[in-house]
């Protein structure tokens, strides 16, 4: 005898509705892990901010409120939350700059600092992208570097100095001028200092030519046997050795990642105890911009910062 036809499918209904109550329960699960992974980047700024106000009470707090967090979202696990901050990141690196735009239509990149269109002609004009400028009090020596002096910009009747230029003066400077003692050391290390600090243009380029010309090294050597400062309003060799390092952590990739090997950042932290509270100061700028990016991140810890902020609040204490 046949089958009955309307036996031959089980519950069409209740099975939709199973997969579409499996599915609400999946992209809900989504949803609150995508938001709380925004808020603990929230809460990793805020956390930043504090420590870089040495408010260490705030920011044990909000490291305790971010640790909640994350045994949360282990509870309810999802894949699309990594692949949403993913996203945000990759969007939040490809925006340009206003100095990028300027830079793109050859203009010059200072104009990013006074103006937020450029006019192109009648009824024209160059919108420039919203300029970010971060906190000196925030992100220590790793502020960005100024742009090429407006009266130089013409590459063609000013032209950069070269590599080989960058190297040779770093090398006079360093095993003639410094060694010989030509003049005071300080003196000396801040002609290196400003040639850093220049622009973003040449600050690669006199770096890496200090660093060729074993520039730390002989640092390290003032920083172990520094003269002692004349009157109170000179800044010693201790301040300008911590200056210089804290400018290349702050401002070049490859002098980060040479200065990290040399094992600067002990010099650093030394910096945050000195007795000179200039010299703690600047260490203090050095370890703010160290921190900014994730291979100097990986160097300072929580622990360790919090200690050296620590050390100045019992100083100036």
């Amino acid at each position: 005898m046949p089958r009955p036809k309307g036996k031959a499918v089980a519950a069409p209904d209740d099975t939709k509705a199973a997969l579409a109550h499996g599915s609400a329960d999946a992209s809900q699960d989504a949803s609150q892990s995508s938001m709380i992974a925004g808020r603990l980047v929230e809460l990793e700024d805020q956390k930043k901010l504090a420590i870089m106000r040495d408010d260490l009470v705030l920011a044990q707090q909000i490291k305790e409120q971010m640790e909640r967090l994350r045994l949360q979202d282990l509870s309810t696990p999802s894949s699309s939350a990594p692949q949403s901050a993913a996203g945000a990141q990759f969007t939040l690196e490809q925006r340009k700059s206003p100095e990028e735009v300027l830079k793109e239509n050859r203009l010059w990149e200072g104009w990013a600092k006074y103006h937020t269109s450029i006019p192109l002609g009648p009824g024209k004009e160059l919108q420039l992208p919203a300029r970010e400028t971060p906190d000196p009090d925030v992100v220590g020596f790793a502020v960005p570097l100024p742009c090429v002096e407006y009266a130089l910009r013409n590459e063609r009747k000013y032209p950069p100095p070269s590599e080989e230029d960058q190297y040779r003066e770093m090398f006079k400077l360093i095993h003639q001028t410094l060694k010989l003692r030509l003049f005071k050391r300080s003196y000396t290390m801040s002609i290196i200092y400003n040639h850093i600090n220049r622009n973003k243009r040449d600050s690669p380029g006199w770096q890496k030519g200090f660093i060729k010309a074993k520039g730390p090294q002989e640092l390290i050597k003032i920083w172990k046997d520094p003269e002692p400062a004349e009157g109170k309003r000179v800044l010693g060799d201790r301040y300008w050795v911590m200056a210089i390092f804290g400018r290349m952590l702050g401002t070049c990739e490859d002098s980060r990642r040479e200065l990290l090997r040399l094992g600067i950042v002990d010099k650093i932290v030394e910096g945050t105890s000195d007795e000179d509270p200039n010299v703690q100061d600047c260490a203090l700028c050095g370890l703010k911009a160290l921190i900014q990016f994730p291979e100097g991140r990986t160097v300072v810890s929580y622990d360790l910062l919090i200690s050296c902020l620590n050390k100045r609040t019992q100083k100036t204490g």
